[in-house]
């Protein structure tokens, strides 16, 4: 017990982002920020052969000033599993790899694993290789905000919700099972296709011809731990033009956001310099964290897990938890569970009401499950975005933008 309890103590040291915590500036602006010292609880639990969403519950709920609990599972007093629940604050699904690729490599004792840690991996951003990727990603970007839209909101803010932060999660098995025959159909990767979606509807809410995504990821800080999110960031910016069907818009997305990937990693300092240079320049401010369309972009196709013996359920929706400590506009996080995918969201009650995110969602899962069978104008989107709210679209006519 003793020895394990030592080994998280030793993780948490070597990942500074599990340490670290949220605290509101008198202004109100979030910060993240290592702590210096602090406690963090480790639970026990005697139940080797618990379910997962048990096990799940038991690590209990992470919270901006405790990014990271721990789990010690036990077999008739040994410790057989640690499990470590982290927030979305600490790691993505890329961050994720990273830590439990140390983990499983990670010493009882004696000498750090040879698995390269977030902090040993920022220092590439110094090196020659470092810089080259840099001046690739702000030339990428540079053609992106010179002609790209200001805003995919085109409204004013709305008053925020008693809690301004909600999070919420739509369960699919139709939306799963389109995207397997859309991509065998048609030959679509997963990120099209949900980049495409999402494009399509966040522009046809807003009448625009195209939409502007940001995909933010590796939480990660810079070796003196003083800013965040520190040298080895990542952030992919896709302007996706809307093309005549959803079918082409998917197609384009796909190729878009394959392209901004691999330029995506970045010095911060370099790219904020540079919106704020096109920002002067245009007369314009763009949208991005804190109140861009943020999608966390598949890499690949995820492996389906074991059907259900019933039959497919139907698509649920719920709001599960609220925070006032975010700074994201519209967050969608994209994974397969089961016999189900899943999309998550975190949606800023001043952008979007919490029936128009709902109604954001189902259209996505709408649009994959018909494209898989014919061909969508992208002009329909509109009214089945329309039908959902029970309003009418957005007239950019009637519209000024500041």
């Amino acid at each position: 017990m003793t020895t394990a309890v030592d080994l998280v103590r030793r993780f948490l040291l070597r990942h500074p982002v599990l340490r670290s915590s949220i605290t509101v500036l008198p202004d109100g602006t979030p910060v993240q920020r290592v702590r210096a010292e602090g406690t963090v609880p480790v639970r026990l639990f005697e139940d080797a052969g618990a379910e997962w969403g048990r096990l799940w519950e038991t690590a209990s709920g992470t919270t901006p000033t405790d990014f990271c609990r721990p789990l010690l599972l036990l077999n008739e007093g040994l410790v057989v599993q640690l499990i470590m629940r982290v927030s979305h604050f600490a790691t993505d699904g890329w961050g994720r790899q990273i830590l439990a690729d140390d983990l499983a490599d990670f010493p009882l004792a004696g000498d750090l694993p040879a698995t390269k840690s977030p902090i040993d991996l920022a220092a590439l951003e110094n090196s020659s290789e470092g810089e080259a990727m840099e001046r690739r990603a702000v030339a990428f970007a540079a053609v992106r905000y010179a002609d790209c839209p200001p805003t995919t909101w085109l409204r004013d803010r709305r008053r925020p919700d008693a809690v301004r932060f909600w999070y919420g999660e739509l369960r699919s098995a139709a939306l799963l099972d389109g995207l397997e025959l859309l991509s065998r159909k048609k030959r679509l990767g997963w990120a099209g296709m949900l980049c495409g979606a999402l494009a399509a509807v966040s522009s046809a809410r807003a009448g625009l011809d195209s939409a502007l995504l940001f995909t933010i990821s590796s939480n990660r800080f810079t070796q003196g731990d003083r800013e965040y999110p520190g040298p080895l960031s990542q952030e992919a910016i896709l302007h996706l033009p809307i093309k005549g069907t959803v079918t082409e818009t998917m197609r384009a997305a796909g190729a878009e956001s394959m392209r901004s990937v691999q330029v995506a990693r970045y010095a911060p300092a370099a790219m904020r310099a540079l919106c704020a240079r096109f920002e002067r320049d245009r007369g314009v401010c763009f949208d991005k964290l804190g109140s861009a369309i943020i999608v966390n972009l598949l890499a690949g196709v995820p492996r389906r897990g074991p059907r259900a013996e019933d039959g497919p359920g139907p698509t649920t929706f719920e709001w599960y938890d609220s925070t006032h400590h975010e700074n994201l506009g519209f967050y969608v996080d994209a994974f397969p569970a089961d016999s189900q995918f899943v999309l998550r969201v975190r949606v800023d009650t001043t952008r979007l009401s919490l029936d128009e995110a709902e109604a954001w969602l189902r259209t996505i899962e709408w649009l994959v499950v018909t494209t898989a069978e014919r061909d969508i104008p992208a002009a329909e989107v509109q009214s089945v975005l329309a039908d959902l709210l029970g309003c009418a679209t957005v007239d950019p006519g009637q519209l000024h933008i500041s």
